[in-house]
């Protein structure tokens, strides 16, 4: 239970930093390019999904000089994410066999 606990507590770290990160993003794109808050929002998806479609680009030097580590930071904050979960599961599943072999 204790492991349990401790990789739900990864996961709720890992969304809180991922989610202020894209909030920062958002803003951040939204000041400097004058970006709409869709444009941002959709900017900052696809480049920390790294889809990254080419149609909205940044047009400042800040703004391009940003995008580089919230490439990087955002997909290594993203994986922890989904890795954490993945740790979730196995526990999870783990808990399960064991409660399974108790049965008569």
């Amino acid at each position: 239970m204790k492991n349990r606990q401790i990789v739900e507590q990864k996961i709720k770290k890992a969304f809180v930093i991922l989610v202020i990160i894209y909030a920062l993003a958002i803003v951040i794109y939204h000041t400097i390019e004058g970006w709409s808050w869709e444009e941002s929002i959709y900017f900052t998806t696809a480049t920390i999904t790294t889809v990254g479609y080419g149609d909205i680009v940044p047009h400042t030097t800040i703004g391009k000089m940003m995008a580089i580590p919230l490439m990087w930071i955002g997909i290594a904050v993203g994986f922890y994410f989904i890795y954490t979960i993945q740790q979730y599961g196995v526990i999870r599943l783990e808990e399960r066999t064991k409660a399974k072999k108790k049965w008569p």
